[in-house]
């Protein structure tokens, strides 16, 4: 039965070894019998197939919800590696280069906004020198905020 929409095969059929895997298990209930995590998944994919599918602890300690693979869960700053390994792949076939201006895709206006320093911490706009790249964005250090 598919996983997340991508069919399930052995390990071997896409050349890994199984002890590797079974380690990565192992792991994650280590965490979750310590613990350190209340529950987890994890899904390997190798060439757009599952090599491996693994839950382990509980949604919801208290009513003993077990944690599934289908279970949701709040991801907060966990994206933004995510977002940059895929948008590392445009920069690698050569779509889209890290020195680009963000003005390059987007609409920029030209100002960021940031807090004042003190007892003045409303946003204020500034002219920026140099407009970010798309490599500043990537490191978080762009200047922009949250509006």
């Amino acid at each position: 039965m598919p996983v997340a929409g991508f069919p399930v095969v052995p390990p071997s059929a896409e050349g890994l070894a199984e002890e590797p895997l079974a380690k990565l298990k192992d792991a994650l209930g280590a965490e979750v019998g310590a613990g350190a995590l209340a529950g987890a998944a994890h899904l390997v994919l190798r060439r757009g197939r599952c090599v491996l599918a693994h839950s382990d602890g509980f949604a919801n300690v208290r009513a003993k919800q077990p944690f599934g693979l289908r279970t949701l869960c709040r991801l907060h700053g966990c994206t933004k590696p995510l977002v940059a390994a895929a948008f590392l792949t445009l920069v690698d076939k050569g779509k889209v280069k890290l020195a680009d201006p963000i003005g390059k895709y987007i609409s920029f206006s030209g100002e960021v906004s940031g807090k004042g320093r003190g007892k003045r911490q409303r946003l204020k706009a500034r002219k920026v020198k140099v407009q970010p790249t798309l490599r500043h964005l990537l490191t978080m250090t762009a200047g922009l905020q949250y509006q």
